[in-house]
């Protein structure tokens, strides 16, 4: 089957993405058209702070989910199930290693427990001060610059008056050159 040029150019385009299993996200259809129902289905929006969690890693949205099916203790229920049946199958192996891993675990909590407020307290300090640092560089360097543009306004109104003072200079030299002359006009008039 014969294809004309246009046409192998059109099936060569088309195939790049497929072949190469890339895709441009800003180019899509999705993204380009004008269709989208924006007050219905709005894009989402990363939000800023994280969501609630329970024991430290379990999302809250987690044991909502459970609440209706299972009641409030559904989804511990579940997490002690899943982890007995875990632990029967050996899917979960608990050799010496699984035990060194939950004392150090269980070390970390601790030291975060007892140690966290004051090790935050302390970076936070030490960011603030490092932050002081810069912005006391940055002023400094504004003054500094604004300093020297102040100095060059000064210097380059001390060379206009340089102009002034060169004119008044070429001034007193040809009176200078003047009156050597007529002394010297003086000194052959007299001799």
């Amino acid at each position: 089957m014969d294809r004309s040029e246009d046409e192998q150019k059109a099936f060569v385009q088309e195939a790049k993405p497929v072949l190469l299993g890339i895709r441009s996200t800003s180019s899509t259809a999705v993204n380009k058209s004008s269709e989208r129902d924006e007050v219905n289905f709005p894009r989402p929006v990363r939000p800023i702070e994280p969501g609630k969690v329970r024991m430290g890693f379990i999302p809250e949205e987690w044991f909502k989910f459970f609440y209706p099916k299972t009641g409030v203790t559904g989804p511990y229920m579940f997490g002690i199930g899943l982890t007995t049946y875990l632990c029967s199958k050996e899917i979960l192996v608990m050799e010496h290693e699984f035990y060194t891993g939950i004392t150090i675990l269980i070390m970390v909590v601790f030291a975060v427990k007892k140690f966290g407020k004051g090790v935050a307290a302390y970076l936070d300090k030490e960011i603030d001060e490092i932050e002081g640092v810069w912005v006391n560089y940055r002023k400094s360097s504004i003054d500094s610059i604004k300093k020297a543009i102040e100095e060059e306004k000064k210097s380059q109104w001390e060379a206009q008056g340089q102009s002034i003072l060169f004119d008044a200079k070429r001034e007193n030299i040809a009176i200078q050159l003047e009156t050597a002359y007529r002394e010297r006009l003086a000194n052959v008039q007299s001799e």
